[in-house]
């Protein structure tokens, strides 16, 4: 197999003697290639950019059981998915942690790199939050433990891995612990660069230096994590700048948003130096905030909020202690995760404790999820009554409005009968089964979806009257 690998790279060895690893990565590609006999068929296409493409396909590798995995093909040219090569090294020697996906084949064709890997059955980020509702229970559920997932990422390679492109869909809760996909834009720390920018991010996650004001390092990560955080509260995409101003808005406790705030420093020096810091500081602010009543719940149907004087009311100095404790011990011993037995302990309960209000939250929505679904059907069915009657006056009208002209009765009976109920309808009902099955839905402004059913709402009604003034009709 050595020879086969030497004779296939001869053209490279003319030009100059190749080093050892070099050697080893070209021989260890080549290996990888012969190795990969699986016949995969594309079950569909899941995303496609100018620089991957990825797609769920079923097939029977070897080594693993027969199923369904995840194909990645990643134009290297680019600069993307060089990462997949330490994973896939970190896999063999089984330091690759338990919060990234496994890898199946990994192979290397001219310009192209193929990573096959486990097909991971779980939610979403944004698929939980659609479904949960966002609010302080769901960040609770997720961020302490994807702080930790995000820790050990970093400290499972030397160089430290960066994974760049941390978003509520690139993390997948599975049995209630996160599972980190797509590393197409990750990389790994290059000591003495001065910057590096990328053009694979997501801009309203990605701080400052990967639009090339730096070199990305941990700190980057703990940057998209804040934002992470911000939408598990709102339930929205956060803004480009999220600043005190900006949390305050969102309904977020004072304690939260000096969290957000911190963590999505414009300056790498101002954030969090590591996302175990950021993960202690989450919990003290999220404990706080439960003690003090400051939880801010933005799911559909059966919520509540907290108003500003509440969030101004908030207990900082506590939070504060909270926080500060959490880098105190961060700084002092930073060797281990958990460092201590009695960390792990406390963990190990907190651990328990979310899996069981997870259990608990999932029983709750199997209860609500009758009364609402019969909800939503009386008002979709009151809709159809009216829309019904209304078609039925237009073309069968009674003696009074046979009087009327039929632009008329239409403008008066598709805007009173039925986009009026309609938008009101739509006020009404529970929104959360649309936003689970339909996750575009998930990252739409609240506030501005609530204002455009009201302003339809206005508009089915006043629109007939002032054409029926107008025209002498009223």
């Amino acid at each position: 197999m050595a020879e086969g690998a030497r004779a296939a790279m001869s053209g490279s060895s003319e030009a100059g003697v190749l080093s050892d690893d070099v050697f080893q990565r070209e021989l260890d590609a080549f290996v990888a290639r012969s190795a990969q006999a699986t016949t995969w068929r594309v079950e569909r296409l899941l995303k496609q950019s100018d620089f991957e493409t990825t797609e769920l396909v079923e097939g029977e590798p070897r080594g693993s059981a027969p199923g369904r995995y995840i194909r990645k093909r990643i134009d290297m040219v680019v600069g993307a998915g060089a990462v997949y090569h330490a994973l896939w090294d970190a896999q063999r020697t089984g330091k690759c942690p338990a919060c990234v996906p496994r890898l199946i084949e990994l192979g290397v064709q001219g310009d192209e790199l193929t990573v096959v890997m486990e097909y991971v059955a779980g939610s979403t980020i944004m698929e939980l939050v659609a479904s949960l509702g966002a609010g302080l229970a769901t960040a609770t559920l997720i961020m302490p433990g994807l702080c930790d997932a995000v820790e050990l990422l970093h400290r499972a390679f030397e160089p430290p891995l960066i994974h760049r492109d941390l978003k509520p869909s690139n993390v997948i809760m599975r049995e209630g612990k996160p599972v980190i996909i797509d590393f197409g834009a990750a990389r790994q720390w290059r000591d003495g660069a001065s910057c590096d920018t990328t053009h694979f991010l997501t801009r309203c996650y990605a701080p400052p230096e990967q639009f090339g004001f730096g070199q990305t390092d941990e700190r980057t990560d703990v940057y998209a994590l804040g934002k992470v955080l911000y939408f598990c509260l709102v339930g929205e995409n956060p803004p480009n700048v999220c600043d005190a101003r900006a949390c305050e808005a969102a309904g977020i406790s004072r304690g939260l948003g000096e969290v957000i705030c911190r963590a999505c420093a414009f300056d790498p020096d101002g954030r969090y130096e590591s996302a175990r810091a950021l993960g202690d500081a989450v919990e003290g602010a999220l404990l706080c905030a439960e003690i003090c009543g400051q939880a801010v719940f933005r799911g559909g149907g059966g919520s509540f909020s907290v108003g500003p004087e509440r969030v101004r009311n908030a207990d900082a100095q506590h939070l504060a202690a909270h926080a500060e404790m959490g880098r105190v011990d961060a700084r002092s011993d930073s060797s281990a995760i958990p460092s201590s037995r009695t960390e792990r302990a406390s963990r190990s309960i907190a651990s328990k404790g979310w899996a069981m209000l997870e259990s608990l939250s999932t029983k709750h929505r199997r209860l609500m999820r009758m009364p609402l679904a019969v909800w939503n059907a009386l008002l979709a069915t009151g809709c159809a009554l009216l829309a019904i009657g209304s078609v039925m006056a237009i073309v069968s009208p009674n003696a009074h409005d046979a009087q009327l002209p039929l632009w008329f009765r239409v403008l008066e009976y598709v805007g009173v009968g039925m986009v009026s109920p309609g938008a009101l309808a739509y006020l009404l009902s529970d929104k959360r089964f649309l936003r689970a099955h339909i996750p575009g839905l998930a990252g739409i402004d609240r506030r501005k979806e609530a204002m455009c059913a009201a302003a339809a709402f206005l508009v089915g009604i006043l629109v007939p009257m002032v054409f029926g003034m107008v025209a002498g009709l009223i």
